[in-house]
């Protein structure tokens, strides 16, 4: 995920530049691949999925008479539409009696809602909510969802938008209609609308849950949506039973924590005018030359309160304007922000004012997502180097500024307060907290039945915490070096420059922190941009989500050199285990208490179009010789995509082979082979000369049968560079990438979009047309699969069936990749569109036979 302040578009969609394509056949498959196995029915009555995870303030005690509320309300077959007004007359009516926690429902079937935020929009299917709700307290002027007149252009201004709503609906006419207990594309499609709705409720507001409603002829669901999966209640028969409904929006709109609804993040705030008074007052200090650009979209922005996870105290930051965004709904969902600490204190009349004298604000990245749990906390990667490398050193890197995981601070709270905590986190609390020490911070207890900043959806809707390794925790964390694209370059020798500084930050991480990144990629090396201060180098490496550490940072243990390293070129920095009984030390030098012990280091990381030859070709450990060839891969397709050179565009193009690691792996060696010796940029002889010396290194690096490769080592790349910057380079050389972009734009690949999911789907390809339709798109960093651990998985879901009791069996780190392919292999065979099927109509239950961790709760109270 980019640390950019320049706007990075969707890999996913950002060719074309069109709606209409973003929401096509290759955006529903993905989206049905999405949500496929990740939508569980609730193990409980109706009454249940409300005290469980609609949790509220204030008893539902209203007794107003409500019988006759849909009386207005008439579907049935072709009557879809005219039935929405006395559907919302109803929903009002429930509603009429909540005071000033009064929400408003709004037929908004007419109305096109785009992406959240602007900058993105053109990379996203424009969305069709039936109905709407608006936020506790608050009115959607009704202009807002009058149709646009023939050239007129609406603006947020005289348009509904996602931050408006705190809920949407979906209304199908008939009960055949209910996508829940039934499997197929039409109903898969109904349940990405509700998917796609979710995802655009919660990047809007930073929600940490939300719910929306299917509503089916009678028949209502209340889905309720994370980033790790969905939880579906029982159907109720709303016109039968209306005070079921009444319950819940009662519920959603008293929360036990926060001030807005069920699902609000209670560290977010809106912000205000005074907020972007000062914000403006800021940048124009910073030298930002248009403020009023900078902040375009600032009231989408938010102000965030960000931990401290050594003492448990909060920093405040405004986030105001958004440079990156994973839109997958279940995700890491990373969000990366333009943001400045508000350095304002509270004055007598109660309003923030300055210090005296004022205390400037540095613009700062603050990054969110939500990390698996069998993966450490970014945040510990950044810790580490914070501890290793003194500030004089540190070059090539960013650093952080504060931040925590708020989801293992918020269960640290819980479990010391909550009966359920216990058998929610049986044998699982080493994923739950990845520090053994961990202690509960100052503040007052969690009330919660379930934490919020990490989920526990799986654990719920399948019954078992042998689920958690599927659940995600929610980072926060802000560092100290803002940066832009390398494709945002002022020429090729910058390029270069900053590719350096990222090696040279890289062999820093490595050799002092023991942190070995393992995803190099176009969009994890950045340039330090002009407004994010003064530091000695031009570029850094950022991202270390995937990235692996060493028990202990190296020097910090006696020194018991290896030889046989080959993957380092340095054994004699390597860090050993004081007791070879304990550890053992495996090619890449990361030590490992695992069984198998080098099996977290085999997990396949990475963005695909970088990966170097080797991981594409085999399960072998990640080290440091395969990054060093991913910044190869990366400067090459800088060159290739934004230089003249003497290759015409079909064999650049079939450099970088979006189709199966084979292909992939053979197209990288057909180039190394045959063509990198002849390529030539020729206004640029420098650049040229620099291309064929790592290419010929990197060859000498790739296996080859029966032939010892000379593996790719820090001294040997950088002096390669190092010497082709000395010589004369030209000031103007890098041209915009048009192979793939049908608006005459350059494309810059980033993040993922509606049209991937975790493993990149290919878009189909039309007999004859080319084959390089998606070349310029880039997939996200995943932990894919070669074809040969593929087959062995679904070989062994066939036996496995469905219970992921063996995915704990593993006692390792809580970053263990073992535990996640363990369990992950049987839930594949077992998991469809929809998790359980098969519900009767009533607004007590279903008539799955499945015995949940609700079930067992209630046959231990009894």
């Amino acid at each position: 995920m980019s640390i950019s302040s320049t706007s990075i578009r969707s890999t996913s969609g950002c060719s074309c530049g069109s709606d209409v394509w973003a929401g096509g056949a290759t955006s529903k498959t993905s989206w049905r691949a999405e949500i496929q196995g990740r939508v569980h029915w609730f193990p409980g009555p109706f009454e249940h999925f409300l005290d469980d995870l609609v949790p509220c303030s204030v008893p539902y005690t209203l007794t107003n008479d409500i019988t006759d509320a849909f009386a207005g309300y008439k579907p049935g077959k072709g009557k879809e539409i005219s039935s929405y007004e006395g559907l919302n007359a109803g929903l009002n009516k429930l509603v009429e009696s909540f005071g000033d926690r009064k929400i408003e429902f709004y037929d908004t079937h007419g109305s096109a809602m785009r992406f959240p935020f602007d900058t993105f929009a053109k990379q996203h299917a424009i969305s069709y909510p039936d109905l709407c709700a608006s936020w506790p307290g608050e009115t959607i002027p009704k202009e807002a969802f009058e149709k646009k007149k023939s050239g007129e252009k609406k603006t947020d201004e005289n348009s509904v938008i996602w931050q408006q709503l705190a809920m949407i609906g979906e209304v199908k006419a008939e009960r055949k209609d209910n996508p829940f207990p039934r499997k197929g594309e039409v109903n898969a499609d109904t349940v990405v609308k509700l998917a796609r709705c979710a995802r655009n409720l919660l990047l809007a507001n930073g929600l940490l849950a939300t719910f929306v409603l299917g509503i089916y002829e009678d028949i209502l669901h209340v889905a309720r949506f994370d980033h790790s999966s969905a939880i579906v209640s029982p159907p109720i028969n709303f016109k039968e039973e209306p005070q079921l409904l009444q319950r819940f929006l009662w519920h959603l709109t008293h929360p036990l924590v926060g001030d807005t609804i069920v699902g609000c993040d209670p560290s977010i705030h809106r912000l205000t005018n005074s907020d972007r008074d000062w914000v403006a007052n800021q940048l124009k200090t910073a030298g930002v030359a248009d403020v009023d650009a900078e902040l375009a979209e600032f009231y989408k922005g938010r102000k965030v309160d960000v931990p401290n996870s050594l003492n448990g105290a909060t920093t405040p930051y405004i986030c105001y304007r958004l440079l990156d965004v994973n839109a997958r709904l279940f995700s890491r969902a990373t969000t990366v922000w333009l943001t400045l600490e508000d350095t304002r204190v509270m004055g007598l009349d109660g309003a923030l004012v300055d210090k005296t004298p004022p205390v400037p604000s540095k613009i700062r990245i603050m990054k969110e997502a939500w990390r698996q749990l069998v993966r450490k906390p970014e945040s510990a990667f950044y810790e580490r180097l914070a501890d290793t490398i003194p500030d004089g050193e540190r070059k090539g890197l960013a650093k952080l500024v504060c931040g925590g995981d708020l989801g293992e601070l918020e269960v640290l709270n819980w479990e010391t307060t909550s009966p359920k905590a216990s058998q929610c986190m049986e044998g699982q609390r080493d994923l739950r907290v990845t520090s053994p020490e961990g202690h509960a911070p100052p503040g007052p207890p969690c009330v919660l039945p379930y934490p919020q900043h990490q989920t526990f959806s799986w654990t719920i809707g399948r019954g078992d915490p042998a689920w958690t390794y599927r659940e995600r925790s929610h980072m926060r964390f802000v560092v100290d070096v803002v940066g832009r694209p390398i494709t945002k370059a002022r020429n090729t020798k910058q390029v270069v420059m900053a590719l350096r500084d990222a090696i040279i930050g890289h062999r820093l991480a490595w050799e002092k922190g023991g942190v070995l990144h393992r995803d190099v990629s176009l969009g994890n090396i950045l340039i330090i941009d002009a407004n994010g201060g003064e530091h000695d180098f031009v570029g850094f490496l950022h991202d270390f989500d995937y990235s692996a550490m060493t028990d202990s940072p190296p020097g910090s243990k006696p020194d018991k050199r290896n030889e046989h390293d080959r993957t380092s070129g340095e054994p004699d920095d390597l860090p050993l285990s004081d007791d070879p009984e304990d550890s053992e030390v495996v090619r890449d030098g990361i030590e490992s208490t695992e069984t198998p012990k080098d099996d977290q280091r085999k997990e396949r990381t990475g963005t695909f179009y970088f990966m170097a030859i080797e991981i594409l070709l085999l399960r072998v450990v990640h080290g440091v010789h395969h990054d060093l060839e991913s910044f190869y891969w990366v400067l090459l397709w800088v060159v290739l995509r934004h230089t003249e050179h003497n290759l015409d565009a079909t064999i650049a193009q079939n450099i970088f082979v979006f189709k199966n690691d084979d292909s992939a792996a053979q197209a990288k060696r057909g180039w190394l082979y045959d063509k990198a010796a002849k390529f030539d940029i020729p206004n640029n002889p420098a650049l040229s000369q620099l291309m064929r010396d790592l290419g010929v290194i990197t060859c000498r690096g790739t296996p080859i049968p029966f032939v010892t490769p000379v593996l790719l080592k820090y001294d040997a790349i950088l002096a390669i560079i190092d010497a082709a910057l000395e010589k004369d380079w030209p000031e103007i050389d890098l041209v915009p990438c048009k192979w793939f972009d049908r608006s005459g734009q350059s494309v810059v690949p980033g993040v993922t979009s509606d049209n991937h999911p975790e493993e990149p789907i290919p878009a189909p390809v039309a007999a004859g047309s080319q084959s390089r339709s998606q070349a310029e798109l880039m997939p996200p960093p995943a932990s894919t699969e070669t074809r040969a651990m593929r087959s062995k998985r679904r070989a062994d879901a066939v036996q496995l069936e469905d219970t992921p009791q063996a995915a704990t069996s593993s006692q390792g780190t809580s970053d263990s990749s073992k535990r996640r392919r363990t369990a992950g292999s049987r839930a594949a065979s077992s998991n469809s569109t929809i998790v359980r099927s098969g519900s009767n109509i009533r607004s007590t239950g279903h008539s799955g036979s499945r015995s949940g961790l609700r079930s067992k709760t209630r046959a231990q109270q009894s």
